[in-house]
């Protein structure tokens, strides 16, 4: 086989998705590096319904994951708060936003709804202290 044409032309083989399939299993064996991922993805976006090039192009060009690490918000203030309140609240739940005790109370869910009723932009910190 010829390799196949890449311009448009009536006897382009890559008009249909057979023609597609034919080019994608030429580059494969031809060792053309690249040339099969392209053609895959061209084949797959111009016959969506065919089975084969839509494989071919998963196979061939999978997806991406890029991860990122967490990024945990800095909570130096809300530890030093705690540090030095903590004997005043012994047994009770506390929300701290940086310095800020925004809710306090003998059920976590009464601090919770305390907070939730503020719509802060930021998460605080709550915490149970023993």
């Amino acid at each position: 086989m010829s390799i196949p044409s890449t311009q448009s032309t009536a006897d382009d083989p890559l008009t249909t998705a057979a023609g597609f399939a034919q080019a994608v299993r030429f580059y494969l064996g031809s060792g053309q590096a690249g040339e099969e991922r392209r053609t895959a993805a061209r084949g797959a976006a111009a016959f969506p319904d065919d089975p084969w090039l839509r494989k071919a192009n998963r196979v061939l060009n999978p997806s991406r994951i890029v991860s990122k690490p967490a990024t945990a918000p800095d909570r130096t203030r809300e530890f030093d708060w705690l540090r030095k309140h903590s004997a005043e609240y012994r047994g009770r739940w506390v929300a701290l936003l940086g310095e800020e005790l925004l809710s306090s109370g003998a059920q976590l869910e009464e601090v919770l709804s305390e907070v939730r009723s503020r719509n802060l932009d930021t998460k605080p910190l709550v915490h149970h202290i023993e």
